[in-house]
C-alpha cells in the first residue's frame, strides 16, 4: 500500500478569563506567558480558589499528551508524545510553575517542587524512569527536558514527593500500526502555526528529543516531546509570518520547510462595569497569507449567567483564504454586556490546516472560491539482499492545491507513507 500525504486539523486554544465584581482590573499573566503551551491567559482579577491537593489531569491534542499535577507549591505539567506504541523508545519534557504571590515565596516552592521525582513507563528495572526534577531542571527554558524511556506493554506516569507519597495517571497507547513515513520523505511541517503553541512534526525519529535539533527563523526551538513518528516543537511567540524552519535529527541531513507564523491577539473594551453596562472583546489573527483551507475560529462563552455575548454565546466563524497573497488578516469585535457580578470565561479556539486533512468540499465554498486538488502518484521499487528487503518509494505531486480565489500553493510532496504485506 502507497499513500501521499496530505494535511490534517490542529486544536489551537487561547483564553480570555474575566472577573465581574464591581471593578475589574486588566492585567496579562506574565507567568503563562512565559510558559505558555497551549494559551495565553488574560484575567481580569481573576478569582480563584486554593490549589486542589494532589489532583492531576490528562489531555491530549496537538501531538501532545500532557499531564498536570495539581500541588500545594504549585503545578507540574509533563509533556509525552500522543502516539505512544508498546516498544516505542520516547521522550518528554516539563514544566514548573511555582505557587506565591512574592518571589520568595515562589521561590520556596520551587524548592519544594524540586525535591519530586518523576516515574514514566513500566520498565524491567525501575531505575531507568524514576527521574528527579532537581537534576533535569533548566532555569529559564521554555521546558525541562526528560530522558529517554523505552515503552513496555503500558505507560504509567506517577509524580512521587520528597515524603515519598506518589500519584499515578495512565496514558493511552495507541495500536501498533506497520504504517511508516519513508526518511527520505524528509519532514512534514503544517503550512501555518500559532505562535508560543506547540506544532508537531511528522518523520522518522529516534525518540529521543536530546538528539534532535531545531531552529525556526533564527531561533532555536525547544522539543517538547518525541516519538519515532514525530516530535513536537515549541512555536516560539516572536515568530510571526514568513519562517524558514530547520529540524536535524540525530545528524542526519537537515529538513528544511517554509511555515507561517500566526499571531492571536485579543483586547478588551472598557472593563470597570457595573451590571447591565456594556464592553467588547476583539480577537485579531495575523499571519494568514497563503492559507490553503479555511481555518475555524470558535469563541466560546463559558458563564452566561454572568456575561452575554451579543452576538452569542457560541460563535463558530469560518475564517476563508484571502482572496491574494497581501491579504492574511482577519478580526472580529464581540460586543458583551455585563448580567451580574462574578467571575466569567470566554474561550477562543483556532482551528488551522495542517497537513493530512480533507479539503473543503467544492460545495461548501463560498461564492467566488474554489477547490483544487494535487495530481499524484507514487511507485515502490523493492529490492532483496539475502534475507532482507528494502523498498524505495518514489512520489511526485503537479498542479496547484487548496480552497481560494486567485491564489493557491504549489502541489509538492510532504511524505511517503507505505506499510508492509507478505
Amino acid at each position: 500500500m502507497l499513500a501521499v500525504g496530505n494535511r490534517s486539523q490542529s486544536h489551537i486554544k487561547k483564553n480570555l478569563s474575566v472577573s465581574s465584581a464591581n471593578c475589574f482590573k486588566f492585567m496579562k499573566s506574565t507567568a503563562m506567558r512565559k510558559t505558555r503551551i497551549f494559551s495565553a491567559v488574560f484575567s481580569l482579577f481573576l478569582l480563584v480558589p486554593a490549589s486542589i491537593i494532589w489532583a492531576q489531569t490528562v489531555t491530549q491534542q496537538k501531538g501532545l499528551t500532557t499531564t498536570v499535577f495539581n500541588l500545594p507549591q504549585g503545578i507540574i505539567k509533563v509533556y509525552l508524545p500522543d502516539d505512544i506504541r508498546p516498544g516505542d523508545i520516547i521522550s518528554g519534557s516539563f514544566v514548573l510553575e511555582p505557587s506565591g504571590g512574592t518571589e520568595k515565596q515562589r521561590q520556596r516552592s520551587l524548592d519544594d517542587l524540586l525535591k519530586t521525582k518523576l516515574k514514566i513507563g513500566e520498565p524491567v528495572t525501575v531505575s531507568e524512569t524514576i527521574q528527579p526534577l532537581s537534576q533535569r531542571y533548566q532555569v529559564g527554558s521554555v521546558a525541562s527536558p526528560l530522558e529517554r524511556i523505552t515503552i513496555s506493554s503500558q505507560c504509567n506516569i506517577s509524580l512521587i514527593d520528597g515524603s515519598n507519597k506518589m500519584i499515578t495517571s495512565a496514558i493511552e497507547l495507541r495500536p501498533v500500526q506497520p504504517e511508516t513515513i519513508s526518511p527520505s520523505s524528509g519532514c512534514i511541517w503544517p503550512s501555518h502555526a500559532l505562535t508560543g503553541s506547540p506544532v508537531p512534526v511528522k518523520g522518522s525519529f529516534d525518540g529521543d528529543l536530546g538528539t534532535t535539533r531545531c531552529t525556526i527563523g533564527t531561533q532555536p526551538a525547544t522539543i517538547l516531546a518525541e516519538s519515532p513518528r514525530a516530535c513536537v516543537v515549541s512555536f516560539p511567540e516572536t515568530a510571526k509570518g514568513s519562517q524558514t524552519t530547520q529540524i536535524r535529527e540525530n545528524g542526519q541531513e537537515p529538513c528544511t520547510r517554509q511555515i507561517a507564523g500566526v499571531d492571536l491577539q485579543v483586547t478588551t473594551g472598557r472593563l470597570n462595569l457595573r451590571k447591565g453596562e456594556n464592553t467588547f472583546i476583539d480577537v485579531k489573527v495575523t499571519g494568514l497569507q497563503n492559507l490553503p483551507d479555511k481555518a475555524i475560529l470558535t469563541i466560546t462563552n463559558m458563564t452566561p449567567n454572568v456575561v452575554t455575548m451579543t452576538n452569542g454565546n457560541l460563535q463558530v466563524i469560518p475564517i476563508w483564504p484571502p482572496a491574494d497573497s497581501a491579504g492574511g488578516t482577519f478580526s472580529v469585535l464581540c460586543p458583551a454586556v455585563s448580567n451580574s457580578t462574578g467571575n466569567f470565561s470566554v474561550n477562543i479556539n483556532l482551528d488551522l490546516p495542517q497537513p493530512g486533512a480533507t479539503l473543503t468540499a467544492a460545495e461548501d465554498c463560498p461564492p467566488g472560491y474554489k477547490r483544487l486538488s494535487c495530481q499524484c502518484n507514487a511507485t515502490v521499487a523493492i529490492t532483496k539482499s539475502g534475507n532482507s528487503l528494502k523498498a524505495v518509494p518514489k512520489a511526485e505531486c503537479k498542479g496547484q492545491y487548496g480552497v481560494g480565489i486567485n491564489t493557491f500553493p504549489v502541489c509538492s510532496v510532504l511524505s511517503v507513507v507505505y506499510g508492509w504485506g507478505v
